[in-house]
């Protein structure tokens, strides 16, 4: 045996993001000088060095190394103890290589990132809003999540409010917004809220200060703006038709029916006449056909224009690519059937990146990109009008899926579609 290799320590706390060393002494007991070459074996080998990495000894001397050991503060890292091993092997006798061992101990830290998408909601009475957090400690934790506003305006819903997340993981909160009182008229309002994402530890305790985030729900009103425009312009429609009918389309009516009526009962005279100067004997018929009135023909049935039923209708359509590949799905109008579409909701639940189009009548209306959004709310103030047999298209083009959602059976882009509105549906003639 020519090298004799000792820690004096063998064991160590470090903390992420610092360094902390252990001495490595060395000594030759040979007879030739040697040079000694280190290295560091384990998991912890990733982040630790030996100052010096090499040294030369002289027969019966000493020497010493500092083994570094310097973990970054990344979820990366866990906390926990990482068993080491310093192998030293000398170049002249690699045969009597030895590799003293020891354990490092990473300390636990926390460290919550989150981000609320959107940051402004919009909508009549509610909103929709999701709040990813990520957990960037090296420690398992949960994610508590609370909202509220100053003056009371709202009311809030986390789905779910509490949730785990393991070291690297990032975890979502669907946040309902939901405001007290409706607004009826005039311009839109906007209501600031703030949201409050609290780290706890495995006994329940904070590990740090929440992390606020701020939002705002932009309340828009009930009776759209033009409303009273299009009442008067109705009004004023409707008084024209009325005089129309009166100066121009009843006198007419009146000519025609009179001119119907006086044609037949002539004729009926000018028989009754001549029936007078030929049969005398026959006046008492005569006097019969007198007081039959005159038959005045009956106007023709006038047809009903077909009657209509109109519903509230609301539908999905889901679709899902692979990735670096495009899909398409589509909701088509029933025969007999017009849809007005006022309300739009596009989901990204798993954090797709990609790109997505949504066509109404052969028209791209909206084109979105995926990494911008989860939930994506539109409400049109006058309903976009879909004739019967024409389609509402969900085009995906998928760039990178997101985390596969749990129940799913594979990695793809997914994306949903839900829509509301109204239907007219034509009844049949009778």
């Amino acid at each position: 045996m020519t090298t004799q290799a000792a820690l004096l320590a063998t064991e160590l706390d470090v903390t992420p993001g610092e360094a902390a060393s252990l001495t490595l002494k060395l000594r030759n007991t040979g007879t030739i000088v040697e040079g000694y070459r280190f290295t560091v074996v384990g998991a912890a080998s990733a982040w630790t060095r030996v100052e010096p990495a090499e040294m030369t000894l002289y027969p019966d001397t000493e020497g010493e190394a500092r083994i570094i050991f310097d973990p970054p503060r990344t979820s990366d890292v866990r906390a926990g103890a990482v068993a080491f091993a310093v192998q030293v092997t000398p170049q002249e006798q690699p045969e009597t290589a030895t590799a003293p061992e020891g354990v490092v101990t990473v300390l636990p830290f926390s460290e919550t990132t989150a981000e609320l998408t959107p940051r402004t909601a919009g909508g009549r009475l509610y909103g929709r809003t999701e709040v990813a957090v990520d957990n960037r400690g090296n420690v398992p934790v949960r994610f508590h999540v609370t909202a509220k506003d100053a003056d009371d305006n709202l009311r809030f819903e986390s789905r779910p409010d509490e949730q785990p997340a393991t070291p690297g993981q990032a975890v979502f909160h669907k946040l309902s917004i939901r405001a007290r009182k409706p607004r009826w008229r005039g311009p839109a309002q906007t209501l600031p809220y703030a949201v409050a994402v609290t780290t706890l530890d495995d006994k329940g305790e904070e590990t740090h200060p929440p992390v606020v985030l701020d939002g705002s729900l932009v309340q828009n009103a009930i009776l759209p703006r033009n409303l009273f425009r299009w009442v008067i312009a109705l009004i004023a429609l409707a008084a024209l038709l009325g005089a129309g009918w009166l100066f121009l389309l009843k006198p007419a009516v009146t000519s025609a029916a009179q001119n119907a009526v006086e044609t037949p009962v002539e004729q009926l005279k000018q028989e009754v006449a001549k029936a007078k100067e030929n049969a005398d004997d026959a006046k008492k018929g005569v006097d019969e056909i007198k007081a039959t009135p005159p038959v005045v023909p009956s106007a023709p049935p006038t047809s009903k224009p077909p009657e209509t039923t109109t519903a509230p209708f609301s539908g999905r359509v889901e679709v899902a690519a692979n990735g670096n590949a495009a899909a398409t799905q589509s909701y088509t109008v029933p025969e007999k059937t017009t849809f007005t579409l006022t309300d739009l909701l596009i989901m990204n639940p798993q954090g797709d990146q990609g790109r997505v189009d949504v066509e109404i009548n052969g028209v791209v209306v909206h084109t979105l990109s995926l990494a911008n959004f989860r939930d994506w709310d539109n409400h049109y103030v006058t309903g976009l009008q879909v004739p019967e047999k024409k389609s509402i298209v969900l085009r995906l083009t998928c760039t990178t899926p997101g985390p596969r959602l749990a129940g799913t059976s594979s990695d793809q882009c997914r994306t949903f579609l839900s829509f509301s509105g109204t239907t007219v549906t034509k009844k049949p003639a009778a």
